[in-house]
């Protein structure tokens, strides 16, 4: 296999993982082992991707099909085990409407869809895979609560710059 296929193979494997995420138990120990792992080809298809000059619109738009089989894998297998007070339900229904606004404006705007990725919005999304590593051990209102802090004021400065910009 050359380097430049490197990337893509990471970003097939994370595919493969979220298939596997459907065969084991949650939050059993290869749960959480799969669950790593493609958390790990995720930081590691576009670094190297980039690193060998092998950026390509497929190699993209095979990453972004990745992640979103990754994340809805994770929401239906997880979300069923979790109880959420319903502060959070509304916390998190709030910030998700910060984020449709946003689509919103830029796509009456620009005539586009688009989410910046800033600084506050890559830590949100750092937090959230760390989200179900949290829970045996600080169950779900101060991790839950922390996220939904740096979410909403990643949001906002998101939709802040959508407005501001060009």
């Amino acid at each position: 296999m050359k380097k430049t296929q490197l990337p893509n193979c990471l970003t097939l494997l994370r595919m493969a993982g979220s298939v596997v995420l459907c065969l084991v138990p949650v939050f059993s120990a290869g749960f959480y082992g799969v669950y790593l792992l493609c958390g790990v080809t995720d930081m590691l298809d576009g670094a190297l991707a980039r690193r060998f000059h092998a950026e390509s619109r497929a190699g993209e738009v095979l990453d972004s099909l990745a992640d979103a089989f990754f994340v809805l894998v994770c929401l239906v297998r997880i979300l069923p085990q979790l109880r959420f007070p319903s502060w959070l339900w509304i916390w998190v229904g709030l910030i998700a409407l910060i984020k449709l606004l946003t689509l919103a404006v830029g796509a009456f705007r620009d005539h586009r869809f688009a989410f910046l990725h800033t600084k506050a919005n890559k830590l949100t999304g750092l937090l959230l895979f760390l989200f179900p590593l949290a829970l045996p051990w600080l169950g779900i209102v101060v991790p839950g609560a922390a996220l939904c802090c740096l979410a909403t004021f990643a949001a906002v400065q998101e939709l802040a710059r959508t407005i501001m910009s060009n």
